[in-house]
């Protein structure tokens, strides 16, 4: 099956719009459906998908390897860390150490790597298409 191919600027910068209306509608007080996943675990998912993509929006964001995999295993080690510091009782980005937050990174750094692999360009030096407007 053939996938439609998204361009990649265009598509992380709406997802960043997407991911800050999210932190912004579900904020502590959420009490809408499902609320013990979206309180808990959707941004688990969501933060590490789009750091993935981010990372690899354009050569120049990053001196990282262009390889989803790398980008993917490096958001990972992040949230690895930031649950062990938080289960040594440092808050970092949150004070609860919660196994299943490890899961939900793993799962959103895979699906974004899916996405990359199905739905993007191949990133790559920028083009005439990137460049701002004069």
């Amino acid at each position: 099956m053939q996938f439609p191919t998204l361009r990649r600027k265009p598509f992380v910068l709406s997802l960043a719009v997407v991911v800050a209306a999210l932190h912004v509608l579900i904020g502590p007080d959420y009490h809408g459906p499902a609320r013990p996943f979206v309180s808990g675990y959707l941004m688990d998912l969501v933060l590490p998908f789009f750091l993935v993509l981010l990372l690899g929006a354009d050569e120049r964001l990053a001196r990282l390897p262009h390889s989803p995999g790398v980008r993917a295993l490096l958001t990972f080690l992040v949230g690895v860390v930031t649950e062990v510091a938080q289960a040594a009782g440092l808050p970092l980005f949150g004070r609860t150490f919660d196994p299943m937050d490890l899961l939900m990174y793993a799962i959103g750094a895979i699906a974004a790597m899916a996405v990359e692999g199905l739905l993007l360009t191949p990133p790559g030096p920028a083009t005439a298409d990137d460049a701002p407007a004069r």
